[in-house]
Order: structure tokens, then sequence, then C-alpha cells
């Protein structure tokens, strides 16, 4: 008997534990044969279907075993090309010739880097398979590394691509991010190519996966346990990561019993807790282990790192480094290395790497899997915790942003109070904030100057209201001591007026009492005067009334400007309190402005939903009608809204319905009887004109292209290069590449025949005016007089050239070398000079107004700006993975169209700093021409698969012409099923 736990928990199974992998054998054939067809295959099921254990303890070692491969495996994790550059350097069976430095640049600037650097390093007869487990990964960090993302999804696509080296990959992915693929050109439709979705396990599969691993180290298990474990899983796939960790348990039960030759019974099952209560019972064993309530804290801030919940509630791990998650828990990485340990011993296994892997603070930590997330109820709860954290953080952080933009006010209560308690119950530092963005100190400066705010105005209320109770009581003591001191003189006045008045009587009783006694009157002639002294007294006294009278007018005027100046205060409040009220009217306008934006972009994000479900759906029954009404509402909402003006999403949606509201021949045409090689548009009519490998010259009407206007007949040979003059009356192509033909527009006659003027065949022609400009690989540019067919000039180049355009002015010829040179050739005085240089074979040219555009052997386009003879836009626009055949301008250079190898036209619409990149796929296999017409609303394509197509250039015509064709509107309750009920009900076709 054989006591080593054959069931490794929650991780998944390992290459060296194939032989303990069962239940999902007959599938790994199925893999691998996808993998030989398509180089790419995508594992896609459900959080806990086994992908991972599926591809490296299945596929992986099968693959191994016949010794024609070398398996990388990685993750993307936060840096995906640097984990590609350090995978590739892992394997010493690949012998890598470049320096390190050398090799990481290669993949960071080049999208065919990783083919470039396995080119010259894998061994003869050998295949390389690359594998990327957890693929998910990536769209979490494509948020904030979008350009990374997409220069990995380039690279793998790119290597998966080209059929000269042998490279393969395969990924595992949770089908709950399928639709997050869209954000990448190209991976859709990769994945749908290689896709296999890993089915529910069977009875007889999950029986096996039990009994298999116990069978085969030679022990025993239950009929009726096993019974019981297949009715506790039932049909819920999201239990088999459960239920290999509760056989992991129930197998120590079993083993720590001592009854080693019994065999596994329910009593050992049910000591675990059962497959509801295992893990967490497990889990919280665990964290007794943890013995101080700072280690506690330090447990929760570990799995609050590792663990992530998005917005749409979709749980996804957080690998991160030692030092990073003891740089956020405050802690040392000697402290956190010990608590770690705890959790990912071999017999508990929650997190990885699992002993006997040593870890140090480079090493990335991560859940063995999310089902611990959604089992754990204690990991449940700090998933939460943590998300409503971040949730706050995010709200401090666009409110801080739009702060500093001056588009809103610093927070108040109950928001700012909010902000502070989360402050201060979590204490965050600047290394947890950067997992979600770098606006730390922001957001930190926003808070206090927040707070900062808050306690100026509670204290200027409490100053105001102070300084106003202070004005208040001194005017009214001031007023108070004015009134009595006023009332009190007043008094002594009519006093003093009284005395005045006795004593005026008693002058004339006593004037009375001289006259009657003369004499006594002189004899008391003293006594007279004495009272005349005593009147000027009281007249003295009066003159005192008089100043006093005055002295209180004069402080009553002073109280009337002690009062005339608290109103004025008061009118300084007052008005204070007006701009108060108009700042907090223009910030509600601003936040009503905010408020429409926000509404703004969620119709504008309703639009693009539209339009991918418009893209999506199938034709037949009702839902063409849907497809249709879904893409008219999509650009509706666009243009309403303010949407981009051309979205890539809404005019594939409109291109979508439009093609299936039509039969083929309404925009394309099969008259050719061999590949077409060349398209051209009649300078001024709508006629459009096609040649090929047929020998034929046909002549389409330029709007309803399944129209023949013309015949010519048939050469026999190869045409090729075909040009209209200015005039749009002569029809000008190569023969076999050694000759030109002419041909009259105006009728269906033979073409006539040029003298062969080179000595090595042609590789472009041109219209100058009347004459025609060819270019040879004899290395030379020659200038013919159409009707005379005399040679006017032949001009030297210095290397052999591949392609040809005329600038609108006639003036200048621009051609393209083998070499990658770019030669400019003044038509005038005949003179060269070099316009750039490129690494690569120039394959297609084209010009329009100061832009030259240039297509290269490897699919990249250049574009160059002709006064300064740089490149714009980013320089190359890489989305072909084959040779660019063709590129043909709008007249005003806004927009380019481009044909391939890859069977791929894409439209391009060009703004200052980016280009916007539409693809068509509607050839079959090497587009070989395309061209536009003057109006600039329609442009073509011919290619290897004997069709030239018609498409419609504007979305304003895509959106008529599928108005065109529609029957009705939208019933409200599909307007529900789609848009939704809170967005109101409105008709997409008014006339409906």
């Amino acid at each position: 008997m054989n006591a080593i736990n054959p069931f490794p928990g929650l991780r998944p199974f390992q290459a060296h534990e194939a032989h303990l992998f069962f239940g999902r054998e007959r599938y790994i054939d199925t893999i691998i044969e996808k993998l030989n067809l398509h180089h790419f295959v995508s594992i896609v099921g459900n959080s806990g279907s086994g992908k991972s254990s599926l591809l490296r303890a299945g596929v992986i070692p099968k693959l191994i075993k016949s010794n024609d491969w070398i398996v990388l495996t990685m993750r993307p994790g936060k840096h995906p090309v640097e984990e590609l550059y350090h995978v590739l350097n892992s394997n010493s069976a690949l012998q890598l010739n470049t320096n390190a430095e050398q090799q990481l640049t290669i993949l960071q600037n080049n999208e065919l880097g990783l083919v470039q650097i396995v080119r010259n390093s894998l061994p003869s007869g050998k295949r390389l398979l690359l594998v990327v487990d957890q693929f998910e990964e990536l769209f979490r960090f494509q948020k904030t590394q979008e350009d990374i993302a997409i220069q990995f999804v380039n690279l793998l696509l790119k290597a998966i691509g080209q059929r000269d080296i042998p490279i393969h990959i395969i990924i595992t992915l949770r089908s709950d991010f399928i639709g997050d693929c869209e954000q990448f050109i190209g991976l859709p439709e990769a994945i749908n190519n290689g896709q296999f979705l890993i089915p529910r396990m069977k009875k007889d599969e999950l029986q096996l996966s039990i009994t298999g691993p116990v069978e085969y180290v030679g022990n025993r298990i239950s009929p009726r346990l096993v019974q019981q474990l297949l009715n506790a899983v039932g049909t819920n796939p999201d239990q088999l990561p459960v239920l290999q960790h509760v056989l992991m348990r129930t197998w120590e039960v079993w083993k720590n019993a001592n009854d080693i030759d019994g065999q596994i019974d329910l009593v050992h099952y049910e000591a675990t807790g059962g497959i509801e209560k295992a893990l967490s019972n497990h889990a919280e064993e665990a964290m007794d282990e943890i013995n101080t309530e700072d280690k506690k804290q330090i447990t929760a801030i570990l799995f609050k790192t590792l663990t992530l919940k998005e917005a749409d509630n979709r749980g996804v791990r957080r690998p991160t480094s030692v030092q990073k998650i003891a740089e956020i828990a405050n802690t040392s990485v000697e402290n956190l290395i010990p608590i770690i340990n705890v959790f990912r011993k071999e017999d508990k296994g929650f997190l990885t790497p699992s002993f006997p892997t040593s870890i140090n603070e480079k090493t990335m930590i991560d859940i063995s899997h999310e089902s611990l997330m959604r089992v754990w109820e204690r990991l449940s709860n700090w998933v939460e915790e943590e998300y409503d954290s971040a949730q706050i953080y995010q709200r401090i952080t666009a409110s801080a942003l739009l702060y500093e933009k001056g588009l809103s006010g610093l927070w108040r209560d109950p928001d700012l109070q909010i902000a502070i308690d989360w402050n201060a119950k979590y204490n965050v530092n600047q290394k947890w904030t950067e997992q979600y963005n770098g606006f730390f100190e922001l957001s930190k400066r926003f808070i206090d100057a927040s707070h900062q705010q808050k306690m100026f105005l509670l204290a200027d209320q409490r100053r105001k209201r102070k300084l106003t109770n202070m004005l208040t009581i001194a005017v009214l003591i001031t007023l108070s001591a004015l009134s009595i001191w006023a009332f009190t003189e007043r008094n002594k006045s009519g006093k003093n007026e009284e005395l005045a008045v006795n004593e005026k009587k008693k002058a004339q009783q006593q004037e009375i009492l001289a006259q009657e006694q003369k004499l006594v009157a002189e004899a008391n002639a003293s006594k007279a005067e004495k009272e005349k002294k005593n009147a000027e007294v009281q007249k003295q006294l009066a003159i005192k009334n008089e100043s006093e009278a005055k002295l209180q007018k004069q402080n009553a005027e002073q109280s009337s400007l002690l009062a005339n100046k608290a109103r004025k205060l008061a009118e300084m409040e007052k008005q204070t309190a007006i701009e108060e009220r108009t700042k907090a009217d223009s910030l509600r306008k601003v936040a009503i402005l905010s408020e429409k934006n926000a509404y703004r972009l969620s119709i504008l994000s309703i639009a693009q939903a539209l339009a991918i479900k418009s893209t999506a759906l199938k034709v037949g029954s009702n839902e063409d009608e849907v497809k249709k009404l879904l893409a008219l509402q999509a650009y509706k909402f666009n243009r309403e809204y303010q949407g981009k003006t051309t979205d890539v999403d809404i005019y594939t949606a409109l291109y979508s319905a439009y093609k299936e509201s039509r039969t083929e021949d309404d925009f394309q045409n099969a008259s050719h009887i061999d590949m077409v090689r060349s398209v051209a548009f009649n300078p001024k009519t709508n006629e459009l004109a096609s040649v090929g490998s047929d020998g034929l010259l046909l002549i389409h009407d330029g709007v309803k292209i399944n129209k023949i206007l013309k015949q010519y007949p048939r050469q026999n040979a190869i045409l090729d290069n075909i040009a209209y003059n200015a005039l749009g009356d002569k029809i000008a192509c190569l023969a076999d590449g050694v000759s030109v033909i002419i041909f009259n527009s105006n009728n269906q006659n033979e073409g006539v025949k040029m003298p062969i003027i080179h000595t090595d065949k042609l590789t472009g022609i041109a219209w100058g005016g009347e004459h025609i400009i060819t270019i040879s690989n004899d290395n030379t540019l020659k200038i013919t007089h159409s009707i005379t067919q005399k040679l006017q000039a032949s001009i030297p180049l210095t290397a052999k050239p591949t392609c040809l355009v005329i600038s609108a002015d006639k003036r200048f010829a621009f051609v393209g070398h083998e070499n990658g040179l770019v030669s400019k050739v003044n038509l005038e005085s005949n003179s060269i000079s070099t316009i750039v240089q490129l690494k690569e074979k120039i394959t297609a040219i084209d010009c329009a107004l100061e832009k030259l555009a240039l297509g290269t052997y490897s699919g990249k386009i250049e574009l160059i700006d002709l006064k300064t003879n740089q490149s714009v836009i980013g320089g190359n626009l890489n989305r072909h993975i084959s040779t660019v055949t063709s590129l043909a301008f709008s007249e005003n250079g806004k927009n380019l169209i481009s044909g391939s190898l890859d069977g791929i036209v894409y439209k391009w619409q060009f703004s200052q700093k980016e280009a916007i990149a539409i693809p068509f796929k509607d050839h079959s296999s090497w587009v070989w021409s395309v061209a536009f017409n003057k109006k600039e609303d329609r442009f073509c394509s011919g290619g290897k698969d004997k069709k030239v197509i018609l498409y419609v250039n504007k979305e304003e015509d895509l959106v008529e012409e599928i108005m065109q064709t529609c029957k009705r509107n939208l019933t409200l309750s599909e307007w529900i099923q789609y848009i939704g009920e809170d967005i109101p009900y409105q008709k997409t076709i008014a006339k409906f």
C-alpha cells in the first residue's frame, strides 16, 4: 500500500503528475490535431473546469514524449512581453545567439520579434510550443497598459501567421473573458479557428478522476464514498477544484488514522467537513496558525493583494511579488515569508508556488485557484472589503483629476467624511494605490485640501457670527450711552432755565422795590451789582448749555456713522453670500455638464455594444431586420451624442448589415476566369476597369458592380498595372511585364502595343500627361510619348525599382526599390533624389497632397510627410501579416486603402495622431490591387479569387443603403432586450 497523497488539491496537475491525471484523456489528441492544423489552440472553459490540468498533465507530456517539441510555459503577468523574454531564456534547448538586451528590444519594437529570435535559435527538426496559461490576466492589465497588451498579442498572432518557422501557441482562457478578446484585432479570429471548449465531465469521467489516482497508487476507496462525492459535485463544474481539495484532505485524514490497509471511506470524508466546508475549514485551520493580531492583519492584506473583484463581479487572481506584498502591508520580507509559507505547505496548497520550492523577495505569489475566493467565507469578505476600498479610492482619484482641471470642486460632507473614515480605517500607502492607478499624492492633496476647506469654512462661520454679535452689541451700547447722556444733559439744562426765570422775577421785584424805595435801592446798590453778576453767570451757563447741545448733535452724527458702517459691513456680507451662491451655481452647472457628459459617454458605450451585437447576429428569420436596425441605431446614437467620426465597430456593423441585406452581385463581380491583377477607376466617369491573368480588360459600372459595360478582346498575355490617363479616355497596362498596351476607353478595339524600350522586366507604369512613364529591372525610368511612341528621356536608377506613382501635378515620380530605397524623380529636370531608406523591400506606393504611403514585403505601411521626409502617425502602420501589394489614397488624402497577400483589405482614416484601421475580409485569398474613385464614396479591390469587390466608403451612404431595405422599427420588447429599459424608446427610422 502507498500512503503518498495522489491528489494535488486546488492547484493544477503538473507534467510530472501525468500518471495521476484521469478523466480527460480522450480530449488530448483532439487538441494536438488542432494545434498541428492551426498552429494555435485556445483551451476555453469555466473557472474550475480543469483547463490548466488538461494542458499541463495531458497535452504537454504527450508532446514531449515525441521528442519533436520544445515547450515553454508562461503567464502574462503584469509585463507580458518581459515574461516572454524571460521564458525564452529559461530553456537551454533554444540556442539563442543574441544578447539579452537585444532580445528584449526586438520583442518590444518588432511584431515579428518572436519569429526573429526563434528563427536562428530553434534546433533543426524541432518545433516550438509556447503555452500562455491564465491568458485572461492580459485583459486586466490591458486597462492600464494597453500598448503593452496589444504588443504581446501581436507578437503571438504574427508568430502563428507565418509558416517558415514552426512556432505553435496554446492559451488557456476562462470562458467569461471570451468577450474581452474583441479588444484585440485578429485575436477573436485566431481563437475561433483553434478553439477547444472544454466539455462538462460525464459521470464516468468524473468517477474515474476520483478512483483512478487512488487505484494507481495501490489503495482503495469505498463505492459509497465515490457515490457520495458524485452526488455532492452534481453538475456544477465549479466544484471540480473543490473536489480535488476535499479528496486531498480525506486522504490525509485516512492516512493520519493509521488505517493504511483499510479503504478510504465516508468517515474520513465527513471528518473534513464534506465538500461544502472542507476547504473553508482547512483555510481556517491555517488561520489559527497565525498567532498575533499584527500577523493576522498582514495575512488579510496578503490575500486582498492576491485577489480582485472586477466591476462585473468576476473574481480574478492578481499574482504579486513578495517584495510588493511586503511594501503594501508595511512589513518586511522576512516577516512576510513565514506567513506565506503557512498557506503554501503541501498539505494545504492555498498559495503557489507550493513546497518544496523556496521563495524570496522576487517570487510571484498567487492563490491556487479562483474557487478559494468563492468557498472560503473569510476570503470572500476580504475580497468585498478590498473592492469597496478600491471603489472609494478611485472615486477620490476621479474627483481629484476633475478638480485639477477646474471641472469640479473640493469635497464636502458626507463624501469628505466617508473619505476621511476610509483613510483612518485602512491607512493605505502609495504601493497599495499603485495596484489601481498612480495618483496617490494627487488624491492625498485633494482630501487634505477638502479637509482644510471644511475647517476654514467652520472657522469663517464662527468668525462671522462673532463679528456680527460684537458689532450689534457695540452699536447698542453706543446708542444706549448716548441716549442716557442726552437725557441727563437735557434735565440739567431745564433746571438751569427755570432758575434763570426765577432770578429774573426777583430782579423785577427788586426793581419795583427800588422804585418804591429809591433810597433803599441806592443803599443796596452793591447788592444789585452782585445780582447783575449772578445774571451774567446764568448767561454763561446758557451758552455752555448750547455748546453741550452741539456736542450731543456731533455724538448723534457719530452714532449715525457707526450705524452706516455696520450697514456697509452687512452689505459686504450680503455680497459675499451672493458670490458664494454664484460660485455654487457655477459648480452646479459644471456638475450638470458632467452629468450630461457621463450620460453621453454611457450612450456612446451602448452604441458600440449595439454595433458589436449587430455584427454578431446571424441572418435568418427575424434577426436580419434586427441586425440592420441595431446597426442603424448604433450609428444614430453615435452621431447624436458626438461620438467618433469614424468608429470601427459601428462602421463594421453597418457594412455587415449592408452586405447581408444585398445579394453578392450587388457588391462583387466574378466575370474574370483567372486572378484579377489590377483595378482602377476612371477619373471622369463612374467606370471601373479591371485586368487579370486571363488577359481580359473589363469595364464595370462603378456603382452597380455586377454590370459589365465593356469587354475588350482577350490578350494572349497576363495584364497588370492598369492606369487611366487624366482625361479618362485612355487605359494603359503591362502585358507579361515586357510590353505596354494602350486601350481607347471609348471603344472596344484591340489595344495598341508600344515598342519594347527596356532590356528587362517592367515593374511599374503611370501616365504623365500624354507620356507613359515606366520602370524596369534594368534600373531605369523611361518617359515615352503615348502617341508618337518616341522615347523622351531615360533616367538611371540606383537599384531595382518595384513600384511607381506620379504626383497629382505630374511634376514628380516616386519610385520604390527592392533595397528599401524611395526615390523622387523630377520629371522636368530629370534629376533624382532620395526620400527615405527603409530596411526592407518596397512593394507598394501611392501619394496624395503632401503624403507618401509605402507598403513593404513584411506587411508594414509607412506614411511619409513629403515636406520633412519624416514618418508620421507613429511610423509603421502594422496590421497586415503578409506583403502589402497595393495602396490607394483618396484624393483628399484623409483615407488610404491597402491590400495584401494576407487576403485582407484595410481602410485607414487619418487624424493628427493616429490611424483608424477597418478590416475587410471579403476575399478568400490574395488581394492584388485596390483603388479609390474620384468622388471618394466607393473603393474597390481585385484578387486571386477572380473577384472584383466594390465597397461603400462613407457611413452615411451605408445607412441610406440599409434603410432602403428595412421594413419596420425595433419593437418595444426588442428595444428592452438589446438596449435596455432605462433608455427611452425611440424610432430608429422615422418613416415607420
